[in-house]
């Protein structure tokens, strides 16, 4: 319901927003968006063929990654100085091209944060605890040399959370494999990365989030539209968006709109915590952790065609809708019914 309310009421603000693409635009977006959800509902009755699905796609995001900084820093020879190249694509005839390094570092962090979430929760054998080791380490790489901060403090979140939940051997092995390389890429990058990371202004995002409030005061509760733009200049800079989903549903959609985000949200953790046992509901659980926390500084739409949002949020709701149904018929037959 909260899902359908939020899509609903994207498509309603639209009529008394400033959008200057058509109405139409807005129902595809959500037409797709309801697409999606449905596919994954019914592919999660064939649970396993769907996990084979998500892995098959880190496979290949762990190869485009190692190709990626093949490509840029061995074969281009690009600068291993931290943010001196931000890398955001693979470089090879516009393949894997995410046009910024901030989209990057978001998809490239939520496939490790997937493919690591997903090595905690199974029985492996050494050998592919050790693929699966290396194929995090090679996405953390990339989402370190894309240079965007906030990527990589969801990754961080994400997989120091999956540590701390699920108690297992794996979990032990990544804990002390990630702060030794934590403590290493300290140790090599600490002179840039202390000094970037020394801005009290988050590069602009406190003054952009500040000025938001002014824009939600002029429409509190149903916003100003799906389309709405903001113009906030900031060291001759114009920012368009929030640049936090929290802040920007609200200027979008108002209270009645970030109440449903609220209600999505809140039913998907109930439902996680219902169905805890099933793998991929567990994924989900990081997976949303990952998305939540990059809502924080980097998200600021989520009603909007194929994007890598959907990975960090559309996905892991999906996901645990199709557990819901998935567990309704074992529960009849338990019953009798």
């Amino acid at each position: 319901m909260c899902i359908a309310g939020f899509l609903l009421l994207a498509i309603a603000s639209w009529w008394w927003g400033s959008s200057q693409k058509p109405w139409i635009d807005v129902l595809k977006k959500c037409l797709y968006i309801s697409m999606y959800l449905y596919a994954i509902v019914r592919l999660s009755q064939k649970g396993h063929l769907l996990e084979k699905a998500l892995l098959a796609s880190a496979a290949i995001a762990v190869l485009g990654a190692a190709v990626a900084l093949t490509n840029q820093y061995l074969i281009q020879g690009h600068s291993f100085q931290y943010r001196s190249y931000r890398i955001f694509s693979m470089g090879i005839a516009g393949l894997g091209d995410f046009n910024n390094p901030i989209p990057s570092g978001i998809y490239f962090g939520a496939i490790a944060t997937l493919l690591f979430s997903w090595t905690c929760t199974t029985l492996l054998k050494p050998w592919q605890l050790i693929l699966s080791a290396l194929g995090v380490c090679t996405l953390l790489l990339y989402v370190l040399m894309t240079g965007s901060r906030g990527p990589q403090l969801a990754t961080a979140i994400a997989l120091l959370s999956a540590c701390l939940i699920i108690r297992s051997k794996q979990t032990k092995f990544f804990l002390m494999l990630g702060i030794l390389i934590a403590i290493i890429g300290m140790y090599l990058f600490q002179d840039t990365f202390f000094d970037i990371n020394n801005d009290s202004t988050l590069n602009g995002r406190v003054p952009i989030w500040l000025a938001s409030l002014k824009h939600i005061s002029e429409s509190v509760w149903l916003g100003r539209g799906v389309d709405y733009k903001m113009t906030i200049p900031w060291k001759g800079t114009y920012f368009l968006y929030a640049h936090n989903y929290y802040l920007q549903s609200i200027v979008n959609y108002g209270l009645t709109g970030f109440s449903l985000f609220a209600g999505i949200v809140g039913s998907t953790i109930i439902l996680i915590k219902k169905h805890w046992q099933n793998r991929l509901v567990k994924v989900s659980f990081f997976l949303l952790v990952y998305g939540m926390s990059c809502m924080l500084t980097e998200v600021s739409r989520l009603i909007i065609i194929p994007d890598e949002v959907w990975l960090i949020f559309w996905l892991p709701v999906g996901l645990v809708i199709g557990a819901k149904y998935k567990s309704y018929p074992s529960e009849d037959k338990a019953s009798g019914k």
